[in-house]
């Protein structure tokens, strides 16, 4: 079954970039297929970006569960950590470089009140009293996926497990609703 988790996210790494390079703007028109862009630290996100990105991170989010966890990862090959994760599902889906750790990522995007969630939006964790050290991707459905160091691979959670519960801090959203 890893194995062909492996092989699924190898396929939607070559399509990525043909649905990015296809995908138009909010008001129809044609767009050309762009070159990553970074997330500077004001939040700003580029306008292009429309709900088919949203489906497109959540599905390639997808098909890296069971993928190794690889403190400090940064590919599916090789492995990934949960900013490595991530950095790649958006770099991939959306042509969006986000910062390489949680806590960079959670001073950045838009913050979200976490009854507002929608697909795509990030979610971060800490310790009680410890800087923010986990980030996951919200999916839709009170549910994330999230590289776990615990669990040594991606993983698909539920918000509401106590675990995460008592260790979520917030929620920043970098694509448009």
């Amino acid at each position: 079954m890893k194995v062909f988790s492996r092989y699924v996210a190898l396929l939607l790494l070559s399509v990525m970039p043909l649905l990015h390079a296809e995908q138009s703007s909010v008001n129809g028109d044609d767009i050309e297929a762009t070159t990553t862009q970074s997330i500077e630290p004001s939040g700003q996100v580029p306008e292009i970006i429309n709900a088919q990105t949203r489906d497109a991170l959540v599905n390639l989010a997808i098909g890296l569960l069971n993928t190794t966890y690889r403190y400090g990862g940064n590919s599916p090959l090789t492995g990934l950590d949960c900013s490595g994760l991530v950095r790649h599902v958006y770099e991939q889906a959306a042509g969006l470089t986000l910062p390489r750790s949680s806590r960079e990522m959670a001073r950045t995007g838009e913050k979200v009140d976490i009854g507002a969630l929608l697909p795509g939006d990030l979610l971060f964790f800490a310790r009680p009293r410890q800087p923010i050290s986990h980030v996951g991707i919200y999916i839709g459905n009170g549910q994330f996926i999230h590289a776990a160091s615990r669990s040594k691979k991606v993983k698909l959670s539920e918000i509401d497990q106590r675990y995460y519960l008592t260790r979520l801090v917030g929620a920043r959203r970098y694509l448009p609703q």
